[in-house]
């Protein structure tokens, strides 16, 4: 493997890309490969913590911004990935707890608050039961939450 920097301004992402010719047509039974990394937040760690981020940031949409667009995405997202322990998906939900109540440090220092203080203090009380329901492995509390898929066909 190869790793190609991306020019992209915003990014600070990278392909790897096979040493070998990758448009060429793969051996039988194969595909080329192409992977995309993302090194500003590349790290050896635990998969809960990547899940729970990524579901936290889907979380937040909703929460904050009253956007319903994020739903369907953490949903398939969760059905994507398959089933996985209860152990599993309490360490989610505890990391997806904790990503939200850091919202408000990722907006810009000087920039306007982007929601109101009832849908802040909403979303705060959400992540704040997703830890604490995580640690305490309630997992009758996540029915009917945005979560609840982690739970779900056990």
């Amino acid at each position: 493997m190869f790793v190609l920097p991306s020019h992209c301004s915003r990014s600070k992402s990278s392909f790897l890309l096979p040493a070998t010719g990758w448009q060429e047509s793969p051996p039988q039974g194969a595909t080329n490969k192409l992977f995309i990394i993302d090194w500003e937040y590349a790290q050896y760690g635990h998969r809960a913590y990547d899940l729970g981020q990524l579901l936290g940031d889907l979380c937040e949409r909703k929460l904050f911004n009253g956007n319903d667009a994020g739903v369907p995405v953490l949903k398939g997202i969760i059905k994507g990935y398959g089933e996985v322990s209860d152990e599993m998906a309490f360490r989610i939900a505890i990391h997806a707890g904790v990503h939200i109540i850091g919202w408000y440090k990722r907006r810009p220092v000087t920039g306007p608050w982007v929601a109101s203080r009832e849908a802040m203090l909403a979303g705060m009380t959400v992540a704040r039961d997703f830890i604490l329901k995580g640690w305490e492995k309630d997992r009758a509390f996540f029915e009917g939450k945005l979560l609840e898929l982690l739970f779900t066909a056990k």
